[in-house]
């Protein structure tokens, strides 16, 4: 991967000639990741650039994440923006919102799981359960470390039926493993449904960018092609991925947005 800071003139020419679609991801993206999953609140110097981003004539932006789009549009706080929550399985801006069927009929069968997993891990474990209506987070980040083995032999008792039945899907995040409905759709179905929907009132031929930090990420890396590129946010440039580019964390990726936002003004200016 190439620094995305790193940037040429001729791909800054890119970035002025095509229009843009911006998909960001929200934890270990716009926040850094935190202990604990409620704390991840938005800085304002972020939302500012947000805010600026939207007002763009040549700009559609997403945040997308894995927290429900209730939390994570209570945490962006803003009405303009158009939120992916739940993997994909939500979505809804200012002209659109939809609900991925698979989520709807799973619903009960996420919080019977919440509610067994609550029952199986105590307070004194360390582990959060997070119940996401459309889909559960089971967080381990405060566990101790030597436990981690015996939490999870615990999850798989737990979830095997729903396992075998393929019922759900379980993925594994920054100290949290995922659960899901068993459907096929994820962010990046999300992302190229929102792409057509974006590219019908941009004034440009559009150019895609998805910027995230996690393996539920991949997938929108993956299918970038030639159409996009696709940045991880790391520490570590050396990573199997299949991004392009690479930032090392928020405070970079907020550099790199004051330079959208030049780009793409009118004025040039930020």
């Amino acid at each position: 991967m190439k620094h995305l800071l790193n940037i040429s003139q001729g791909w800054q020419d890119r970035m002025r000639k095509y229009a843009l679609m911006l998909f960001l991801d929200y934890d270990g993206t716009l926040t850094p990741i935190v202990k604990f999953p409620d704390k991840a609140k938005l800085s304002s110097g972020m939302k500012k650039i947000l805010e600026t981003l939207l007002t763009l004539d040549e700009v559609r932006l997403a945040i997308v994440s894995g927290r429900s789009l209730e939390q994570v549009k209570a945490f962006v706080g803003i009405p303009e923006a158009t939120y992916v929550g739940s993997y994909g399985l939500e979505v809804e801006g200012p002209d659109i919102k939809y609900i991925h069927p698979g989520a709807v009929s799973g619903a009960k069968l996420m919080g019977d799981i919440a509610d067994r997993l609550k029952s199986a891990f105590d307070k004194s474990s360390g582990v959060i359960i997070e119940d996401k209506t459309y889909t559960v987070s089971i967080h381990y980040r405060l566990a101790k470390e030597e436990n981690l083995e015996k939490n999870w032999r615990l999850l798989l008792k737990i979830l095997f039926p729903y396992l075998e039945e393929f019922l759900i899907l379980l993925s594994q995040g920054k100290k949290v493993w995922e659960i899901r409905p068993a459907v096929e759709w994820n962010k990046a179905s999300a992302m190229l449904w929102l792409a057509g929907h974006f590219s019908e009132s941009l004034p440009k031929r559009p150019l895609s960018m998805y910027i995230g930090d996690d393996k539920a990420d991949e997938a929108c890396f993956a299918i970038m092609g030639i159409s996009g590129f696709g940045v991880r946010v790391t520490e570590n440039p050396l990573e199997p991925t299949d991004a392009d580019y690479y930032l090392r964390n928020t405070d970079e990726l907020y550099e790199f947005l004051k330079i959208v936002i030049e780009l793409k003004s009118k004025n040039g200016r930020p």
